[in-house]
Parts: structure tokens; C-alpha cells; sequence
């Protein structure tokens, strides 16, 4: 009833995708999708790209928190390609955009940093090369700390890491680690 009495297309839109983001935050990213992808129907019927923008930045929020961060880094972008001609006149809009972008790329980098470290640790502790396992489990102690996954995970590898420098005598590294 409320998206009804809805004074104009963007605040129906606006009204579409907080619905959309909570549902999203209460798990439920299929029901969310739907009332987003109403959102956008409204915003691209009513030919408006700042509503369309808005409705994207709530999509890419939404899936940012589901760490979906692929999903986040596409709406986002999409964002920032329809805000970026209309910096000058909506600079903030263009700014939002812009940050969450980068918000997501920062994550899906973190992951796929994540990925490849567990990889190079699994291969390292197979042939049993002490300094690059070091490297590795002190790489993987940043990964995690930095996706606020695991602090208990982030803390072992570290530790794991500064031990490794010590047998090794690279004290440097092993005080760096502390």
C-alpha cells in the first residue's frame, strides 16, 4: 500500500529496493531479486537513469553483504557507468557509485588473493620449501584478517608464519610479523 501512495517513480523506487535490501539481509536473495528487479522496471520505464543508478547501488550493497562480491562488483559497475556522465551535475550519485565499486573490487580481490595463497601453501607443503612457506601462511594470515573471515584463522597462520621465520634465522621478518 505504501509503494502505492508513492508521490512519483523514484520514491516507488526507493520504497522497491529497501524492500528488496532487507530482504536480502534476512536471507531470502530470491524474493529480494524480485522486488529489485521491479525497482529497475520502474526506473527504466519512468527513463530514469538516477533512479536506475540507486536501484543498482542496492543491489550491488545487498550482494556485497551475501559476499556475492562478483554479483556486487557487476551492479556496481553498471552504477558507475550510468552516474559517470552526470558527474558534474550529481557528483554524490557518482560518488556512491564509485565507492561501492570499489568497496567490491576490493573484496573479490581479497577472495581470489585468498584462493591463490591456499593454493601456493598446499603446493609449498608438499615439496616442503620452509622460506615460501613462510611467505605463504604469513599471506594467508593478511587474507584473512583483511576479509574479517576468520581472526582465529588469520592469527594461526600468522603464527605459523612467524615461527617458520625464526627456525629459518630471518629475524627481520619474524619481528615484522609481531
Amino acid at each position: 500500500k505504501a509503494l502505492a501512495l508513492s508521490p512519483n517513480d523514484f520514491r516507488k523506487v526507493v520504497g522497491l529496493s529497501a524492500i528488496g535490501w532487507v530482504l536480502a539481509e534476512d536471507n531470502s536473495p530470491a524474493e529480494a531479486d524480485s522486488y529489485f528487479l521491479k525497482a529497475r522496471q520502474v526506473a527504466e520505464s519512468a527513463n530514469n537513469e538516477r533512479a536506475l543508478s540507486f536501484v543498482l547501488r542496492q543491489q550491488s550493497s545487498a550482494a556485497f553483504n551475501l559476499k556475492e562480491y562478483e554479483a556486487a562488483r557487476e551492479h556496481a559497475g553498471e552504477a558507475v557507468r550510468l552516474t559517470a556522465p552526470y558527474e558534474e551535475e550529481d557528483p554524490l550519485n557518482y560518488a556512491y557509485s564509485l565507492l561501492q565499486l570499489a568497496m567490491a573490487d576490493k573484496a573479490a580481490a581479497e577472495i581470489r588473493a585468498l584462493s591463490r595463497d591456499e593454493d601456493v601453501l598446499r603446493i609449498v607443503e608438499a615439496e616442503g620449501d620452509l622460506p615460501l612457506m613462510a611467505d605463504a601462511h604469513y599471506s594467508l594470515g593478511l587474507d584473512y584478517h583483511s576479509l574479517h573471515e576468520d581472526r582465529d584463522k588469520a592469527k594461526r597462520h600468522l603464527e605459523q608464519a612467524r615461527e617458520l621465520y625464526k627456525r629459518l634465522g630471518a629475524t627481520k621478518y619474524e619481528i615484522e610479523v609481531d
